[in-house]
Formats: C-alpha cells, sequence, structure tokens
C-alpha cells in the first residue's frame, strides 16, 4: 500500500471540508455585520440590538443611543439611507473576525471594518465605544437647564477695553 495514495485523498478531503466550513461562517458573519451596520447607519438603534454582542449592547448601544437623543432630527433625516457594501472579511482566529465594509449616506461615505466575535455560539459584531465620564448617559454630572433669554446682554465688541483687561489679567498672574 503506498502511502501517498492514501494520505492525499485524506489532505483533499480536509481542505474541502475546512473550506465549506470556513466559507459558512463567512455568510453568517456578513450576514451579521451587514445587519448591524444597516441598522445603525441608518438611526436604527434597537434594529442592530440583535446583531450585537453582550459588551456592545450594554456600552455602544446605550452611547448610540444618547447621542441620538442629542442630535438634530433634520441632520439624522438628511443622512439617511445608508448603504452597506461588505468588501471583504478576514478570519483573525477560530472566534473572532474583521469585516471591511463601505458605508454611503447621502452626506458622507467611509470605508471602515468592525469586529465580529464568535458568543454563546452565535456570531454578534463587537464595537466598544465608551464616552468620557462627562458625557456618559444617565450621569449625574449632566444637567440641561434653560437658559432664560432675557439674562443675556449682548456687549459691543468695540465698547471693551483690551489693554484694562490684559493689565488685569497680568497683575493676577
Amino acid at each position: 500500500m503506498n502511502i501517498k495514495k492514501t494520505l492525499l485523498p485524506i489532505a483533499t478531503s480536509l481542505t474541502m471540508v475546512m473550506a465549506c466550513t470556513n466559507n459558512t461562517a463567512t455568510k453568517e458573519i456578513e450576514s451579521v455585520a451587514q445587519g448591524y451596520l444597516e441598522a445603525m447607519g441608518n438611526y436604527l438603534i434597537d434594529d442592530a440590538i440583535p446583531y450585537a454582542s453582550s459588551q456592545t449592547r450594554e456600552n455602544t448601544i446605550p452611547v448610540f443611543n444618547f447621542i441620538l437623543a442629542n442630535t438634530d432630527t433634520a441632520y439624522i433625516n438628511s443622512n439617511r439611507p445608508a448603504t452597506i457594501t461588505i468588501h471583504n472579511t478576514r478570519m483573525l482566529s477560530d472566534t473572532t473576525a474583521r469585516v471591511y465594509y463601505h458605508k454611503s449616506t447621502p452626506i458622507k461615505e467611509i470605508d471602515d471594518s468592525v469586529t465580529v466575535i464568535l458568543e454563546d455560539g452565535k456570531w454578534l459584531v463587537n464595537v466598544i465605544i465608551n464616552l468620557p465620564p462627562m458625557m456618559r448617559p444617565n450621569n449625574k454630572h449632566i444637567e440641561r437647564k434653560a437658559v432664560d433669554p432675557s439674562t443675556i446682554h449682548k456687549i459691543p465688541a468695540n465698547s471693551v477695553n483690551k489693554e484694562k483687561i490684559m493689565d488685569k489679567y497680568k497683575s493676577n498672574n
């Protein structure tokens, strides 16, 4: 029995099985990325949740909801619809992939990528965005206060004595 004749079919079969498995995973990864990116790109944050990893749901989704709540509706409407085109998927490990895409909206076009991870047997997008502590949603440091327009006084620019202000500044330092 010739070892080369025996090993060659086995190696070929294993290569084909691995290629089919990788192709199936790639399709699933790209489908998850497409769903997440289309939802987020069109400001449909809740629609992105099923495609998001637990870390993304805990950190990023609240940040985007906060940003969305504080963004002008006219801007949001002018920046829709978003079209997402996936260019390439690169497996980084058995549980992590990087999906490269192009996003086109009426306002801008970008090329970017997202990480997709295997979590509890499902491929999910893992995007982590944190706001600085002062800007985080539900932070006690953020308070919105209405400004009474009658308390705002306009001072003519030519009425300010710059030399007097600079002298006062120099004497304090």
